[in-house]
């Protein structure tokens, strides 16, 4: 068995008297030992836990396909377990090879994304000011409970999105859900943009629309872009569908509210972080910081109610 990458840095942080190569010494001044964890210094001084080959496989398969696990990368999968606080020496490229070995990734293939730069030239300057709205389906097949569509919205600020299943389409439909799900929630946009299908460009929806002081965008053949984000995102949340229940095809209802929350979750290429984090000002907890204590859970723990709420305020 191949001895733990920690094991002479940690020996050598418990008794620094004892004889080790120059390179651990220099490696060591990047390192702390709390307790019995190793931890390494980042560049803005931020400590992140490092794992030995069972916890880090533990924690790759949490993010890539666990409950709120995306699918994602492996350079994506890297940056969530940086975020989260956690190290090892090969993160980017043992990423890179459990993503491709996950065989529902390899099964239903990439997902094709809009390039980011398409995606700059529509934004909000605040969030929940603009939103973008478009069906996806029919879906096939069905699931159980017959639903055969998914109603999806998207934020254009903070890339936040919002779904529901539906077995069928009516007007009544997009006026409960744009109430429901985006007022009720984070206020009235400025802005809904949507295709030209009739259901959206109805006569109830538009006076619904009126009433509470929305203008609706109909998006065009000729400048499909101000579409674009819901449909990029449209194409994450059917992989996401199909990856998470290939072998339970007609119970993708129920798993919906997983897979946005694992997209919410997910970093955003155009933001560069989540819209979780965007909407709430900071991370979620998710269970890979329950199952391996880390960092980020701690310092939650250990932060007074004053200095958090002075360090919410002060990012907002």
């Amino acid at each position: 068995n191949q001895r733990d990458w920690r094991s002479e840095l940690i020996e050598y942080l418990r008794n620094p008297n004892i004889k080790v190569k120059r390179k651990i010494k220099l490696q060591a001044l990047n390192y702390v030992l709390l307790g019995n964890d190793l931890y390494k210094r980042g560049f803005d001084g931020i400590l992140f836990r490092c794992l030995g080959s069972h916890e880090s496989y533990i924690a790759m398969a949490k993010i890539h396909e666990g409950i709120c696990g995306a699918h994602q990368a492996g350079k994506k999968m890297k940056w969530v377990l940086s975020r989260k606080g956690l190290y090892w020496p090969t993160m980017i490229k043992d990423c890179i090879e459990f993503a491709k070995s996950c065989e529902e990734c390899q099964k239903h293939g990439p997902i094709q994304k809009v390039p980011a730069s398409e995606l700059h030239s529509i934004i909000k300057p605040w969030p929940f000011r603009g939103w973008a709205i478009d069906l996806i389906g029919q879906i096939h097949p069905p699931s159980s409970k017959n639903h055969k569509y998914v109603l999806v919205a998207i934020d254009y600020f903070t890339k936040w999105v919002e779904a529901i299943p539906l077995k069928e389409v009516e007007q009544k439909d997009i006026i409960d859900f744009i109430e429901d799900h985006i007022i009720t929630k984070f206020g009235i946009p400025q802005t809904i943009t949507t295709d030209q299908g009739t259901v959206f460009t109805s006569r109830k929806v538009a006076q619904y629309a009126e009433s509470r002081g929305i203008k609706l965008i109909a998006s065009t053949p000729y400048y499909a872009q101000a579409n674009g984000q819901v449909e990029a995102a449209n194409k994450v949340v059917i992989g996401l569908i199909k990856k998470h229940v290939s072998n339970k095809p007609r119970s993708w209802h129920e798993t919906l509210v997983q897979i946005l929350w694992a997209y919410r979750n997910s970093p955003r290429d155009v933001t560069k972080t989540t819209p979780y984090k965007l909407v709430y000002g900071h991370e979620a907890i998710l269970p890979i910081d329950i199952n391996l204590q880390s960092i980020h859970i701690q310092k939650q723990n250990d932060l007074p109610t004053d200095d958090y709420w002075n360090l919410i305020t002060t990012r907002k």
